[in-house]
């Protein structure tokens, strides 16, 4: 709720429950509850009226559209996973990875919907508690419909729901350019360091929001932002660029990604791609949120053909009011 109203936001069009463990549910029975909030529509993902589905949450459910907060409820299955449509090019695909009936053994981490949020070029996969089964499902059933952004690590990066071997084909799959683990301390082992190797092996950012507090990206569908409420050790002094690389680290074929921190808001940024030379290659347009920033580099040069194969320099330089900062990457790019 406070996150929310800061936002000045009191209208919820779409409250979407990845699965029925109170973590993932407990904050929207509070939100059904407070009376400066309506919702239009709740998903969810086993049968409403079934034993499994909990008490506190249909409590909540019956009560908010009772007092007319609630506009309806709809159950997630195989053959109901819609698409919402937001509008202005804005999309959530409700993959609903259902394998298991309600009531087995974790059927809640198995039956958890997977939402990919999807604007223009920029799309964010969440998995919520997804174990082996529901994460192979999902890969047989979606495929390279899955690839994704920003992914939400599935069940909190747990050490074997799902395995480090499946979290891997995972995210060979879905092939992130960030990961971001929701976990609150270390309770239950979490996160597993195996699984965390999976990410770091593959070199895909990750962020944990037991070291980085609340965790939020921002995005104009060609180019994404994070901030979070907590800064870590390799943060800077103020005004400071920092932490400037690309990745993957060679360039392959296709496109990379030039990642960089700012230690407060810049006016603007610019990304410079240059050869050993010192020659400009290329120039984005970067931006300019405190925390960690992303800018998508598709491999081609100023002129708007492929690079050619060699070693690059990456710059970044950020401007705010009179005064500007620019770091350089500690390492050369090579375009393969």
């Amino acid at each position: 709720a406070p996150f929310l109203l800061e936002k000045g936001i009191r209208r919820i069009d779409k409250m979407i429950v990845s699965n029925n463990d109170s973590d993932h549910y407990q904050g929207f029975t509070d939100l059904l509850a407070d009376g400066r909030f309506t919702v239009g529509t709740l998903y969810h993902s086993e049968p409403f009226a079934g034993a499994d589905f909990p008490a506190a949450l249909s409590n909540a459910v019956n009560a908010a559209i009772t007092a007319g907060r609630l506009g309806g409820k709809v159950e997630l299955t195989t053959a109901t996973s819609p698409t919402l449509d937001f509008g202005a090019g804005v999309t959530a695909e409700l993959f609903k990875a259902a394998i298991v009936a309600p009531g087995t053994a974790d059927s809640r981490n198995a039956n958890s919907n997977v939402i990919k949020l999807t604007f223009n070029r920029i799309s964010f996969l969440f998995t919520g508690d997804s174990d082996n089964r529901s994460l192979t499902n999902i890969m047989t059933h979606k495929g390279t419909a899955l690839q994704s952004t920003v992914l939400k690590v599935p069940h909190h990066a747990s050490a074997n729901l799902p395995t480090a071997a499946v979290s891997g084909a995972f995210a060979d799959m879905v092939k992130p350019k960030l990961a971001v683990v929701s976990v609150g301390g270390t309770s239950f082992g979490l996160p597993d360091p195996e699984t965390l190797k999976v990410y770091s092996d593959r070199s895909i950012r990750l962020l944990r929001t037991n070291q980085r507090g609340n965790i939020s990206v921002k995005t104009n569908g060609v180019s994404y932002s994070v901030s979070t409420s907590l800064t870590d050790s390799a943060t800077t002094a103020a005004g400071s660029v920092s932490d400037v690389h690309v990745y993957p680290n060679p360039v392959k074929g296709g496109s990379g990604t030039v990642a960089y921190t700012l230690d407060g808001k810049a006016d603007s940024v610019k990304v410079r791609i240059h050869t050993l030379s010192g020659d400009l290659a290329r120039e984005l347009d970067g931006t300019g949120a405190s925390g960690s920033n992303f800018v998508a580099w598709d491999g081609n040069n100023q002129e708007g053909r492929s690079a050619a194969s060699g070693l690059y320099w990456v710059t970044v330089e950020a401007r705010s009011g009179n005064s500007s900062a620019t770091e350089r990457s500690r390492f050369a790019v090579i375009r393969q």
